[in-house]
Parts: C-alpha cells; sequence; structure tokens
C-alpha cells in the first residue's frame, strides 16, 4: 500500500510500550467520520489529541486492518482565532493574547508551520524579543511530541533511553550521526553496539564502510575485556576476533579507534574503557602513598590477633597471619 497522511483524534490507548514508545490505539478521522486502529512509535501519547499521521494501510494476521504509523506528530491549529488561543495557552508562558494576535497578523494562518521549519521567521514580528522567540519555539516542539530530532531517531528504531542520552550529550545529534553514527559508540555511557547499528543501517551506511569494522573492533575490545577480567588485550587475541582482515587495514582501524579516544594502545596493548589512563592514575596514587610506618609491637599485635580469632570463632590460617602482620606494617598493601 503507498504512504499517506492521515489526521485522527486518539480516542482511546489500546496498547503502550513506554520502552520504545509502541503504541497500539484507536483513532477517529473527522474528515470521514470513521475510527481506525493506528499501530507504531507515538512520543507520548494523549488521549483527545488530535494527531497528524503518516504510514500505510496493512493487514495484521491476528488483529486485521490496521494503520501502520511510521511518523506522528499532534496537529496544530490552523484557523486564525485557534492558534490564537492556542499560542495565549499555558504551553506558552509570557505570550499573552496581544502577541499571540500580532504574530498571526504578521505571518498568517500558516505561521505555526513556519515556525516549526524555520524559527528564524520570528524576526519579522514587531516588537517580539528573543526570550518570546524562545519560548514559542520551544513550545511548539514540546507539543509536537518533541523534537524533530526525536520524531527522528524513532523511525530509525532508537529506543527513548538511548534518544535522552543523545540529546544529553549532544548539541546537534543529527550532525554528529550524520558524521558518523557510531561515535555515540564511543562517547555516551550506556548506548550500545546494536543501536549504533541501527542507526548505520537507517542512515544507508555501506556494509564495506570502515566506520562500520572501527565499531565492530570497538565492540570485540570491550566484550574481550569483560569476558577475560583483563584491563587490556593483546594484539593477538584482538586479531583473533576478526580472523581474515588484512594487517594494514586491522592496525588502522586501530590507530582511527586510538585518535578517537575509544581505545588506548600502549606497548603493544589494548586498553579499553580508559582502563590504561586509571591503571597509570591508580600507580601514581599508591606511589604517592607509599611511606615508612613503625610497625606494632609483635607480642601486642599476636595477642590481638588470638582475641580476634576468640571473639569471632575463627582460626586464622598462617597466610591471613602473614597478611595482617604485613597489613600493619605498611602504608599500602594490595591483597
Amino acid at each position: 500500500m503507498p504512504e499517506e497522511t492521515r489526521t485522527g483524534r486518539l480516542e482511546h490507548i489500546i496498547f503502550q510500550n513506554e520502552a520504545n514508545s509502541y503504541v497500539v490505539a484507536s483513532f477517529y478521522d473527522e474528515s470521514d467520520r470513521h475510527s481506525f486502529t493506528g499501530a507504531g512509535r507515538l512520543a507520548n501519547p494523549e488521549e483527545e489529541q488530535v494527531y497528524e499521521l503518516t504510514g500505510e494501510e496493512v493487514h495484521h494476521p491476528r488483529f486485521g486492518r490496521q494503520f501502520r504509523i511510521l511518523t506522528g506528530r499532534r496537529k496544530l491549529p490552523d484557523e486564525s482565532e485557534a492558534i490564537i488561543r492556542f499560542l495565549a495557552g499555558k504551553a506558552f508562558p509570557g505570550i499573552g493574547t496581544a502577541t499571540a494576535r500580532i504574530v498571526v497578523d504578521t505571518l498568517g494562518e500558516d505561521c505555526l508551520e513556519m515556525i516549526r521549519r524555520d524559527a528564524s521567521i520570528l524576526q519579522r514580528v514587531p516588537g517580539l524579543s528573543k526570550a518570546r522567540q524562545e519560548i514559542l519555539v520551544q513550545g511548539l516542539r514540546d507539543y509536537a511530541g518533541d523534537s524533530e530530532t526525536y520524531i527522528k531517531l524513532l523511525e530509525w528504531g532508537v529506543a527513548p533511553r538511548q534518544i535522552a542520552l543523545l540529546q544529553d550529550h549532544y548539541q546537534d545529534v543529527l550532525k554528529v550521526l550524520d558524521e558518523n553514527p557510531f561515535r555515540p559508540l564511543y562517547e555516551v555511557n550506556g548506548f550500545g553496539y546494536q543501536s549504533a547499528l541501527k542507526l548505520a543501517d537507517a542512515l544507508n551506511l555501506r556494509e564495506d564502510d570502515l566506520r562500520r569494522l572501527d565499531g565492530l573492533l570497538f565492540r570485540n575490545a570491550r566484550e574481550l575485556s569483560m569476558k577475560t577480567g583483563s584491563t587490556w588485550l593483546s594484539m593477538a587475541c584482538m586479531w583473533d576476533s576478526v580472523q581474515g582482515l588484512e594487517p594494514e587495514i586491522f592496525e588502522a582501524a586501530l590507530a582511527r579507534l586510538e585518535t578517537a579516544g575509544a581505545l588506548e594502545l600502549e606497548n603493544g596493548r589494548i586498553y579499553p574503557f580508559g582502563l590504561c589512563s586509571e591503571e597509570k592514575e591508580i600507580a601514581r596514587g599508591i606511589a604517592n602513598h607509599m611511606f615508612d610506618v613503625d610497625p606494632p609491637d609483635s607480642k601486642d599485635l599476636e595477642t590481638r590477633i588470638r582475641q580476634t580469632e576468640f571473639s569471632l570463632g575463627i582460626e586464622y590460617d598462617v597466610r591471613q597471619k602473614d597478611a595482617i602482620r604485613e597489613f600493619f606494617s605498611r602504608s599500602v598493601l594490595v591483597l
């Protein structure tokens, strides 16, 4: 079926998964006065709200005829008086009826869509301060169901929790992803490899694109480190995880990851998670804390050990007693 756009009032939500914004709901189309079932991702669905839905008619094998929602946003008013009431409402604090009327008189009944497409058009409105321009822009974004970026990322299959991570980390998410959809994998804690792959596929990144290889190597390094419990990996270990790759391509990929700060390479060792820097920091801390201490009286220490064994009903073995003696004789002890 061809893609189409429908306008419908959300009558009631049949099913909702807040984790990924997937919704099945009943909508009422006022143009033909018929109800229809819509299913797909819809940011912050709200009953009695009118939505503009883009999608296609499908037949679900179990639930029958449905409108598969590809994109959905709250419908903006498009008549002068309705627009004025809308802009003077609580979603736009500080605007008021008089200012709203000036906006409509200046820009016309298409003003809301015009503002959403290009916020700079508000500069044409006489007497409209920068602060009020920002209120109008943010209010429209919130009303329409979050930003265009949010809607686009939902279309690409990114879960809301991860969208929040991206928006918290980057000022211009779409620009970052267009440059390299694997960049969040290296820079955003909690953003995984599978999510990066979804982005790469959505952006039609070629299968032989070197950014895919870099992402795979980074994923392998993290998984191998977690599996072995080691802070570093040998070149041979990493090489085994991508058998068949030309040596020069493998080395170039590691070099790119090092330049990006995703991996650290030192003395033939590969460190994920910034562990090389952390090891050095720990080593400096230990070195700075090493100094001579006055050991306790040996007889007093042995008495205390026996008292502790008796009070706890235990008996330390030889190695444990040696460790206790060492602990009280050094400024630093690693067990």
